[in-house]
Order: structure tokens, then C-alpha cells, then sequence
């Protein structure tokens, strides 16, 4: 009789303790509540490195704060409802929340960087921002539905990555830091990152075209670009001039990328791949 007692209050525990939940410093939880005395919080996780806790309202906010003080650093998430967990990934780069819905992905940046990026872009609500493996860019999306670049140190802006972009459900970098990879609902998009000053001269004497997407060649000699109307074309990657008209009517391009060796340039399409040789 005692031991079939014993089991059942050893699954019934195991069933109702909040596994997702993290314990986090409960001292510093205390302040973090004390700064928000109108809310619950109802889920809470602390990074590896033990500098950061996360942590979501009973009003679906969900917030990133200094693990030794409290201090608010960063909203990552709003309006989320139903997650059954909230955790950081093993690198500490990333907050991930598991809902009904699926998975969804946010990454962390330098809060006084995005502090300077939210303050020279007023009108817009960033989302969704990664930061690149070196430090040295930061991806914003904003609520408009615009991923932009910028300098991960000072927040200047680059460039503009891409519009209309929503359902994201992961915005990050490629490992070597030459990509923006975007994850929607339809599936993986790729934007190659190219020299922000020589783009501008690309831009400055092409100023009726908007450019979607664009690369540089491994050894940077050479940028690739995709305009709206369908056209790449290839250009100087140290002066912007123009080279010559590689296709044209390309649509709904999903990938533009030099080939390893720099000797050709590779589009994938929703119709499948073409090389295009230098």
C-alpha cells in the first residue's frame, strides 16, 4: 500500500511541476517584479552564462533582463499566448519559444546598439534582430514588414535586406556571416551581404531600380544583383561599376550566390537552379 502511495505522488509531481520554467535567481526576480507591478510572470529562463534571464507575462510579453540586476534590456516578443516553453539556446545567442504553434526563434543583440537603432527609426517596432557571428552587423525586422542591416557597434545603417517580409519565424545570419537567412511559413530565403559603400555607388547610378537581392564574390572583387524587374546583373565589388547583364526576367529568385570559386553565379528559383559563368 505504501509503496503504490509513493508512486502515485511521484507522478502526479512529475506531471504538474513546471519543467519548462527555469529557476532563476529569485532575488532578481523580486526587482525585475517591482519594475512591473502590473503583470504576472508566468514563465522565466536564465541564459548559460548565467548573464541574462528571460521572461513572458500573463499579457504575452516577453522580455530580456540583466541577470545580476534586473535592468530591463530588450522586448523580444509580444502577444504571445499558449507557450509551453521558454528557454535560451545552448549558445545563449537566441531566445526560443515552443507554443501550440510551433517554434519561433529571436535573436539577442547588443541592447544599447538596438537602443540607437530604435531611436533613428522611431516610427517602427523591431521584432525579430540577429546578430552576425563576428559582431559586426546587426538584422532587424521591423513590424512594416522591412529587414534591415546595421553596424553592430554604432548602429549605422547599411542596407535594406528586404520588405514585405512577414510570417518570419527565424531571421538570422549564416555562420560565416556573409548571409541573411530569413525562415517563413513558404520556406528559406537567402541574402548575401555585400560592401555597404560600394552598394551605394551601385545604387547612386542605377536610381530608378530597387535592388532585391545581391552577393559578393568570395574574394570581393565582384557583386551580383538582382533588381524588381528581374534583371541580374554584375558589377566591380571594389568600385561598383557596371560589368555586363548576366539574365534577365528572373523572378521569384530565392537564392543568389557566387559559387565557391568565384566563377559563377547561381540563382535558385522556385523552377529549380542556373549558373550563370563570369
Amino acid at each position: 500500500m505504501k509503496k503504490t502511495l509513493s508512486l502515485a505522488l511521484l507522478l502526479i509531481t512529475s506531471f504538474t511541476y513546471p519543467m519548462e520554467t527555469d529557476i532563476v535567481n529569485p532575488e532578481v526576480m523580486k526587482v525585475i517584479q517591482k519594475d512591473n507591478p502590473n503583470s504576472t510572470f508566468i514563465k522565466e529562463s536564465q541564459s548559460p552564462d548565467g548573464t541574462r534571464i528571460v521572461a513572458l507575462t500573463n499579457k504575452g510579453v516577453v522580455a530580456l533582463y540583466d541577470a545580476k540586476t534586473g535592468k530591463f534590456q530588450d522586448l523580444v516578443a509580444t502577444n504571445k499566448m499558449n507557450v509551453q516553453s521558454l528557454e535560451f539556446n545552448p549558445e545563449g545567442t537566441k531566445v526560443i519559444l515552443k507554443t501550440t504553434r510551433g517554434t519561433e526563434e529571436y535573436g539577442i543583440v547588443d541592447p544599447e546598439v538596438m537602443k540607437i537603432i530604435q531611436e533613428n527609426n522611431p516610427n517602427s517596432t523591431f521584432i525579430k534582430k540577429s546578430t552576425s557571428p563576428d559582431g559586426t552587423r546587426i538584422v532587424a525586422l521591423n513590424d512594416k514588414g522591412v529587414v534591415g542591416l546595421y553596424k553592430g557597434k554604432t548602429g549605422k545603417f547599411e542596407d535594406i535586406i528586404g520588405t514585405n517580409k512577414t510570417d518570419i519565424q527565424s531571421l538570422e545570419f549564416s555562420p560565416e556571416g556573409t548571409k541573411v537567412i530569413l525562415k517563413t511559413a513558404r520556406g528559406t530565403e537567402e541574402y548575401g551581404i555585400v560592401d555597404p559603400e560600394v552598394l551605394k555607388v551601385i545604387i547612386g547610378d542605377n536610381s530608378y531600380t530597387t535592388f532585391l537581392n545581391k552577393t559578393q564574390s568570395p574574394d570581393g572583387t565582384k557583386i551580383a544583383a538582382l533588381t524588381q524587374k528581374g534583371v541580374v546583373a554584375l558589377y566591380d565589388g571594389k568600385t561598383g561599376k557596371f560589368i555586363r547583364i548576366l539574365a534577365t526576367n528572373k523572378m521569384n529568385v530565392q537564392l543568389l550566390e557566387f559559387n565557391p570559386d568565384g566563377t559563377k553565379v547561381i540563382l535558385k528559383t522556385t523552377r529549380g537552379t542556373e549558373e550563370f559563368i563570369i
